[in-house]
């Protein structure tokens, strides 16, 4: 299941818009996730947000489980007030996403859920001590009719400033800081992926001693029930390519898409060059990792040709061809001016012998 970013939002001098998610973040490791209010200019509004037990945080970055259908899970959460003063933040669960960049990201405050993000049952406000520490208990029902694979939300702690545009305009922006919830439900596991819309285009280097330069374009489409990792491997006339950063290792969610581009360098314009892209990749563990084996992933591979014209090695083999027939001309020219004197000479000495 797919979530797509909401829309951008036009302001209007008479309307007051709403920017959401700002400065959601997810943690990439146990540890704490901080927050900094962009309105606050003296930093009076910072917190984290992070999985925890009952007696606190506990060192998760994120929430990762196995979940049965028709099941309810019961988890907290922790958000501590890193300000001064007392605040009232908001606390809300959206589906989660990752976005073309490979971020994980959640839907906006205004959003409607679809997916897992609706699963999640927590308390709408908590107000929490400056300095203080606040654990919010929530639950998470799983919907008994829940397909089998892999599901994402987020769950954010939010505060709303109002503030002025640049055109005078009032604007309110929510700041977001959350963490990712991966659910697995139980069921008949079936990765699987596509390869699509493979294309290159070959960008040549005027220096004719010097290699040109392939541009390969793919789209790599999760068609499986479960989050796949996936590394590329690209080449072009034996020429290994450089990866994407935002391809490679890329994470795809179920019915999610990605579109690449590799550049190889190093290649020589051989009229046609073969474009080889193959896609092989893995289905991470889920946090209890105690379902059955998950099958493996098929590697991808597509090759395709395209035209590499040596165009500046063709109009360097042009211009000595013409510089080859110049000279042959000239030294058969020069021949001929040299027959025409000694043939001269012979008649002159004729004449003079009668």
């Amino acid at each position: 299941m797919k979530a797509h970013p909401a829309p951008p939002v036009r302001l209007s001098l008479a309307v007051i818009a709403t920017l959401a998610a700002v400065l959601f973040t997810l943690l990439a490791g146990p540890g704490q996730a901080r927050a900094q209010d962009e309105a606050a200019t003296d930093g009076a509004v910072s917190w984290a947000v992070q999985p925890a037990t009952e007696a606190g945080p506990d060192g998760r970055g994120w929430l990762e489980l196995d979940v049965d259908p028709g099941t309810v899970v019961h988890e907290h959460l922790a958000v501590r007030n890193l300000g001064k003063s007392d605040a009232t933040f908001k606390i809300t669960a959206k589906d989660g996403y990752y976005t073309e960049s490979g971020r994980f990201n959640m839907l906006g405050s205004t959003e409607p859920n679809v997916g897992a993000g609706l699963w999640i049952d927590v308390a709408s406000h908590v107000v929490v001590a400056a300095g203080q520490t606040a654990v919010v208990p929530y639950a998470i029902t799983v919907p008994a009719k829940a397909t089998p694979g892999d599901h994402a939300a987020g769950i954010a702690a939010s505060v709303t400033t109002t503030g002025t545009s640049g055109s005078g305009d009032q604007l309110q922006v929510e700041s977001r800081m959350g963490f990712k919830v991966l659910l697995r439900a139980t069921g008949q596991l079936a990765p699987g992926a596509a390869l699509e819309d493979v294309s290159a285009k070959y960008r040549m280097s005027w220096n004719p001693f010097a290699p040109g330069s392939m541009e390969v374009h793919y789209t790599v489409r999760n068609t499986g029930n479960t989050r796949l990792v996936l590394d590329q491997s690209v080449t072009a006339a034996g020429v290994q390519g450089l990866a994407d950063p935002t391809a490679s290792g890329m994470e795809l969610l179920p019915g999610e898409q990605r579109q690449a581009t590799v550049r190889v360098d190093g290649v020589w314009p051989l009229v046609l060059a073969p474009i080889s892209v193959e896609i092989a990749g893995h289905v991470p563990q889920s946090g209890a990792a105690q379902g059955a084996p998950i099958p493996p992933l098929e590697t991808l591979h597509k090759q395709v040709l395209v035209a590499a014209m040596p165009w500046p090695q063709l109009l360097v083999l042009g211009g000595l061809a013409l510089l080859g027939l110049g000279l042959a001309h000239g030294r058969h020219r020069r021949r001929k001016e040299v027959e025409q004197l000694i043939a001269q000479a012979r008649r002159e000495g004729e004449l003079n012998a009668r």
